[in-house]
C-alpha cells in the first residue's frame, strides 16, 4: 500500500516532533549521566524508510530498535497510534504485538501496549478480542475509565443492551461520565426490540425504566405515542406525541405525520389544529412550523394552511418563484397546497437532518448518530434561502 502526500506528511510531522523530544531528553538526561550516548542509528534508518515510502521496512527497523534500546518503545506507541489513525489497523497491531512480546516490558508499558493493542482490535471489528483486553484493563487505575468507555462502545454496537446498562452504570459510578440519557436510550432500544417481537407488555415495562432513568424523556413519550397508535388508542396518542414534541422541537417532521394518521383515524383534526396554533404563537420558529408542514405534507388544517400561506407571502423570493400561481390575489386552500407541493420538491433535495456533533447528514432520524455514536445530537435543518429556480413542472 502507498502512501499518499498527507498521511506522509503527518508521518514526518510526528516523527519530527519525537525527534525533537527524544533528543532534548537525551540531552537533559546525558548531561546528569554521560553525554556520549546517542539515538540508534536504526532510528534514522527508520525515518528514512518512511520518507521513501517503504513503511514494511520502517516498522522492521523500528521493532528491532526495541531489542536495542527499551527507551524507543515510546517510538513504536506513536507509530502505532500513527498507523491506527490512517486506516492501517494491521500495520498498528504488529506494532503494538511487538511491544508486548518483550518479556522485560516495564508493567506500566505493558498496560499502555494492552490498551493500544486493544484498541486496535476494536477498530479493525475484532469486538471479542477487544472485549476481553478491555475487561482487563477495568481494574486499570490509569486506563480503566478508557476501557468501560470502549466496553460500552463495544455494547452498543452489538447492541447488547442489558450488557450496555451494565457497563454505563459502572462507568458513571467510577467517575467517567457524568448521568446522561444513554441508559434510558438501552432501556428504549429494548422497548423498541420487545415491541417488534410482539411484546408490547415487555415493551412498556422497559419504557417504564427508560423514565426512571431519565424524567420527561422526550424518546420514551415517543415509544409511548407509538405503541398507543398502534394498539388504536389515537386519543392518547395525540397526546403523547405533544408531550414528545414539547421535550424535544427537534421531532416535529416525526410527530407531524403521525398526528395526522391519527386524527384520520378519529376522524377528527382538531388535536393537530390545537398543536399547529399552539406553535403559531413562537414567531421565532414560524419559518421552521412552515417548512416542516410542507415537508411533510401535513396542510390538512387551517393553521397549516395559513402558516404556509404566510411563509410564502412573506418571503420575496418565494413570492417569485410562485408568482405565476398567485395571479395577483390572495391564494386559496387549494393553490396553497399547491405551492407547498412544489417547494417540498425544492427545500427536501438536502439531508433533513444534520449531527451537531460531526456533521453527519441524513434523510431519517436517529437517536444516535452513526457517525460519531454520540446520542440526541441529530437535529432537523431548515432552509435559509430558496433557490431562484423553480422545478421543472410547475
Amino acid at each position: 500500500m502507498e502512501f499518499d502526500t498527507p498521511p506522509i506528511l503527518a508521518l514526518l510531522v510526528a516523527a519530527a516532533g519525537f525527534t525533537g523530544w527524544f533528543l532534548g531528553w537525551r540531552v537533559h538526561r546525558g548531561a546528569r549521566k554521560t553525554a556520549r550516548r546517542r539515538l540508534p542509528a536504526d532510528y534514522f534508518a527508520g525515518l528514512n524508510f518512511l520518507i521513501n515510502e517503504q513503511p514494511d521496512r520502517a516498522v522492521e527497523v523500528f521493532t528491532r530498535m526495541v531489542d536495542i534500546d527499551k527507551e524507543t518503545v515510546e517510538i513504536h506507541f506513536a507509530l502505532g497510534s500513527l498507523f491506527r489513525r490512517r486506516g492501517e489497523v494491521d500495520r498498528a497491531i504488529r506494532v503494538h504485538q511487538s511491544i508486548l512480546d518483550r518479556p522485560k516490558l516495564d508493567p506500566v508499558q505493558r498496560e499502555q501496549a494492552h490498551l493500544e493493542l486493544a484498541t486496535d482490535f476494536l477498530r479493525a471489528g475484532l469486538l471479542d478480542r477487544a472485549e476481553q483486553l478491555f475487561i482487563a484493563l477495568t481494574q486499570s487505575e490509569t486506563h480503566g475509565v478508557a476501557a468501560w468507555r470502549s466496553l460500552a462502545r463495544i455494547y452498543e454496537m452489538q447492541r447488547d443492551w442489558p450488557q450496555a446498562i451494565q457497563v454505563h452504570r459502572q462507568l458513571v459510578k467510577s467517575g467517567g461520565a457524568p448521568p446522561s440519557a444513554a441508559i434510558a436510550h438501552y432501556f428504549c432500544e429494548l422497548a423498541d426490540a420487545a415491541n417488534a417481537a410482539g411484546n408490547t407488555d415487555e415493551a412498556r415495562e422497559h419504557l417504564r425504566n427508560a423514565r426512571r432513568e431519565r424524567r420527561r424523556f422526550p424518546r420514551a413519550a415517543m415509544l409511548r405515542a407509538d405503541l398507543a397508535q398502534a394498539a388504536g388508542e389515537h386519543g392518547l396518542a395525540t397526546r403523547l406525541f405533544r408531550v414528545a414534541l414539547r421535550r424535544d422541537p427537534a421531532l416535529l417532521f416525526e410527530v407531524l405525520p403521525r398526528m395526522r394518521e391519527s386524527c384520520n383515524e378519529l376522524l377528527n383534526n382538531d388535536p393537530l389544529q390545537h398543536l399547529v396554533v399552539s406553535m403559531q404563537k413562537d414567531r421565532r420558529r414560524q419559518n421552521e412550523l412552515a417548512q416542516a408542514l410542507i415537508l411533510t405534507d401535513v396542510i390538512d388544517v387551517p393553521a397549516a394552511v395559513e402558516t404556509v400561506r404566510d411563509y410564502i407571502l412573506g418571503d420575496s423570493t418565494l413570492r417569485e418563484l410562485m408568482q405565476p400561481m398567485l395571479a395577483g390575489g390572495d391564494p386559496d386552500t387549494d393553490t396553497v397546497k399547491r405551492m407547498a407541493r412544489i417547494l417540498a420538491r425544492v427545500l427536501g433535495r438536502g439531508p433533513r437532518y444534520q449531527c451537531g456533533n460531526c456533521g453527519f447528514a441524513a434523510k431519517s432520524w436517529f437517536w444516535q448518530c452513526p457517525g460519531c455514536k454520540e446520542w440526541d445530537s441529530m437535529r432537523p435543518q431548515y432552509s435559509s434561502h430558496v433557490p431562484l429556480q423553480a422545478p421543472t413542472g410547475m
